[in-house]
């Protein structure tokens, strides 16, 4: 059964703040229970930023660790919010220490969530790697929040909070995001990525 709470707004607080609240008052393992819910997801954002399967592993090891150390501390904000924003730091973070360039994700492009199955994967390559290489030609700003929108579903308000921006210039970015995405797949000529 679940256990609805409100803050002093009246406004239902989720579950994940909830687990938040208990890690903080210090029963580690409800991190585990956000690391279970929140593990595939920023996995998959995090590749979709670096495109190396490895070096995602290795990102997602990392934001977690972040995340535990920070968690003590954190107020007041989404959780999920929160660890989008780590995620996001942490992958740029990786792309700029290790000078990777659009050409070296370019050639890493593959889709994970379908290794082991390869009729899906044949099945899916060609547009998969089409959008991915029309999403390596966008600013990062806009790939970013093109990913963190229509993959990872989050809010204008999540965005916001996770690029340091207001709303409205989410949804402008989102705006010109698309544009830019939409003319890049129409024309096609990807091939100088």
């Amino acid at each position: 059964m679940n256990e609805y709470r409100y803050n002093k707004w009246g406004e239902m607080m989720d579950e994940d703040y909830l687990l938040v609240e208990q890690f903080q008052k210090g029963n580690r393992t409800m991190f585990d229970t956000l690391y279970e819910k929140y593990q595939k997801p920023i996995f998959l954002f995090i590749y979709r930023i670096v495109s190396n399967k490895e070096a995602s592993e290795d990102i997602l090891q990392e934001v977690f660790l972040k995340a535990f150390r920070n968690l003590r501390t954190m107020k007041n904000k989404s959780f999920r919010s929160w660890l989008y924003t780590i995620a996001h730091h942490t992958a740029i973070d990786h792309i700029r220490k290790h000078n990777i360039s659009l050409q070296e994700l370019d050639e890493n492009i593959h889709d994970p969530t379908h290794e082991g199955n390869p009729e899906k994967k044949l099945l899916h390559k060609a547009q998969q790697q089409k959008i991915q290489k029309v999403l390596l030609r966008l600013p990062s700003t806009q790939r970013i929040a093109i990913l963190l929108r229509d993959s990872e579903g989050l809010s204008y308000g999540e965005i916001a909070q996770i690029l340091n921006a207001s709303e409205s210039a989410v949804k402008s970015l989102l705006f010109r995001a698309r544009q830019n995405f939409i003319r890049l797949y129409r024309d096609g000529d990807l091939c100088d990525v």
